[in-house]
């Protein structure tokens, strides 16, 4: 997946670390003492891969990407219980331990930014900054959004999705054309889609997905259903970016809202992106995060 050539180093560690319920797949590439960035992948269960752009960074600071149980490179698991958010902050405080990483900075991508917020209020002194990008931390605010969204879909995809809701026949060929669509408008509008996101496309986890979240984007039936983290922003001491894209699944209103509620966070809003603003805006996205990332290190952050 990593294309080295395009990078200053050469430096790469790639293995398995034994969590709970099996094994997971990291690879640290970079190694510079500066900093350490390490990005937590959306799904629940949509592996590594589409964050490829993030490579960059390994330029300037150790960077980790790695599968969450379930999906990608790592293990899957039948094991009961493993399809919850503690075990997946005790999965990343396992990796964080085993390679040795001094306070990190957490990139959370979607789900993942749930699971950099569990992690640093669990362990704040484990963390040196946080950015959340698209960020998910209230189902019912992310549900609310959604359901705008589907209103911005052509007449004749919304009444294909609202019939076989209604008859429950979600499984129908009809029915995952139009979801797809939605995809294609409010998740990654590029075409043809970058590889990086098909190949994560392709190796997502169903099981942990349907587990944690449901059937699908409209269909909230798992272990986050009614999840909601907002009444413990104001808990966050440590330097924070939001970002999202104009036609995000996280909105720019609910995103909005989430700064408000976290102590000196910054907030980019990507006007030409939905939920992958890395790649549909990629130079300017790297630029803002980059800038971020900068200012955390060198300690200008206010």
């Amino acid at each position: 997946m990593m294309r080295l050539a395009n990078l200053k180093t050469d430096k790469k560690e790639e293995g398995y670390v034994g969590v709970d319920g099996g094994r997971i797949w990291y690879q640290a590439l970079g190694s510079s003492r500066r900093a350490s960035l390490v990005l937590l992948h959306g799904g629940p269960g949509y592996p590594h891969y589409y964050l490829q752009p993030l490579e960059e960074f390994a330029n300037s600071m150790r960077v980790v990407f790695y599968d969450q149980l379930g999906c990608g490179k790592s293990d899957r698991s039948d094991a009961p219980g493993v399809w919850l958010i503690d075990r997946f902050v005790d999965e990343l405080d396992t990796l964080i331990s085993f390679l040795g990483l001094r306070s990190p900075i957490l990139f959370g991508h979607s789900w993942g930014s749930i699971l950099a917020l569990e992690y640093y209020l669990r362990c704040p002194e484990k963390v040196s900054a946080l950015v959340l990008a698209s960020p998910c931390l209230s189902i019912p605010r992310w549900v609310a959004d959604s359901r705008k969204l589907r209103k911005l879909l052509p007449d004749n995809v919304r009444s294909v999705l609202d019939a076989h809701e209604r008859s429950g026949t979600i499984d129908a060929p009809e029915y995952r054309k139009a979801t797809a669509e939605y995809y294609r408008q409010f998740v990654c509008r590029l075409r043809p889609k970058p590889d990086a996101v098909c190949l994560s496309d392709a190796q997502a986890g169903g099981e942990v997905y349907t587990a944690m979240w449901g059937a699908n984007e409209f269909i909230v039936s798992g272990s986050l259903a009614g999840y909601d983290i907002t009444s413990r922003l104001n808990e966050v001491k440590v330097p924070v970016l939001y970002t999202c894209g104009l036609l995000d699944e996280a909105s720019p209103e609910t995103t909005t809202y989430y700064q408000s509620l976290t102590p000196g966070a910054g907030l980019r809003v990507f006007q030409n992106s939905s939920h992958m603003p890395h790649w549909e805006e990629r130079t300017r996205y790297l630029t803002a995060v980059r800038e971020f990332l900068e200012a955390v290190i060198n300690k200008t952050v206010p």
